[in-house]
């Protein structure tokens, strides 16, 4: 899958884990990696639009052989043509918990580009995550400004709300202040969040907004310390890799926010700073 934010990714994604197969998904601002993920994944049927289609994938659609099928977005016989062909009958099969169910491509913590297979029961921590680090409750609306084809948007703006049981604000344009005046909870690029502090404007927030939470590395410490003055919040950062699949370190609500520090471990998780040996090993 390499689409935008809209209502076509969500289609995608949900369809294809309903399906049993496996879903790999790439941001749109990383397509120019999409060959070699492609290729990587040995993916089947690939679901993006026409212009990234000519642009990334076209010069070299003869290479890639497992590729039987693309499904464009907005085209005569592409993905709403063939979804007005199905039964609106369809049982979903069962799926093992260990059984792959997600793909998501991440240079990792070494520098090398690899895939990160996450499998179904990744939605236990997906759910146990978002409830504890995003403080989701049973009325909450979740904005989220996190690009498609993140394993946060994927994990935060998918799957997670929806076995909650939350209503998710989907952001389609690029990365800004929210406008829902329903939404409580703002996920958001702690980039954007450093932006919109250090221009030292006081931003107009919907008033229902409770919580902002900021996804990705680097927050800076200042941001912290003066969001409230310029967001009418304190920002509360969270910490996980592509590798984790979910927030495994968070500043939780209702716990004091100290600039600089990620916060406590999730329920279950042991956070510890390790050195290596001479030997090779590490230790706590």
């Amino acid at each position: 899958m390499l689409l935008g934010a809209g209502p076509e990714a969500y289609v995608c994604a949900l369809g294809t884990l309903k399906f049993g197969a496996v879903l790999t998904t790439l941001p749109v601002e990383r397509a120019a990696e999409t060959p070699r993920c492609l290729s990587a994944s040995e993916a089947a049927l690939l679901v993006t639009s026409p212009e990234l289609y000519d642009r990334f994938v076209a010069p070299i659609r003869p290479h890639l052989s497992r590729l039987r099928r693309v499904l464009l977005v907005a085209e005569p016989d592409g993905l709403d043509t063939v979804l007005g062909t199905m039964s609106p009958r369809f049982a979903v099969p069962p799926t093992d918990p260990g059984q792959p169910a997600m793909v998501h491509f991440t240079a990792g913590t070494m520098g090398a580009v690899s895939g990160v297979v996450h499998p179904h029961e990744a939605v236990v921590a997906q759910l146990a995550s978002a409830t504890y680090a995003l403080d989701l409750q049973d009325d909450d609306n979740l904005e989220i400004s996190v690009s498609a084809g993140r394993v946060t948007h994927t994990a935060y703006g998918m799957i997670a709300p929806l076995a909650r049981g939350v209503t998710t604000v989907v952001d389609l344009g690029p990365p800004s202040l929210p406008h829902d005046e329903r939404t409580t909870l703002w996920y958001a690029p702690a980039a954007l969040l450093d932006r919109l502090h250090k221009d030292g404007l006081p931003h107009l927030l919907p008033p229902s907004l409770r919580l902002i939470v900021a996804e990705g590395g680097g927050l800076r410490p200042e941001t912290v310390a003066g969001s409230h003055a310029t967001l009418g919040h304190t920002v509360h950062d969270t910490w996980w890799q592509t590798e984790t699949g979910a927030i495994l370190v968070s500043n939780f609500a209702g716990l004091d926010v100290w600039p600089g520090s990620i916060g406590r471990p999730m329920p279950g998780i042991r956070a510890a700073v390790v050195k290596r040996s001479p030997r090779g090993g590490s230790s706590p």
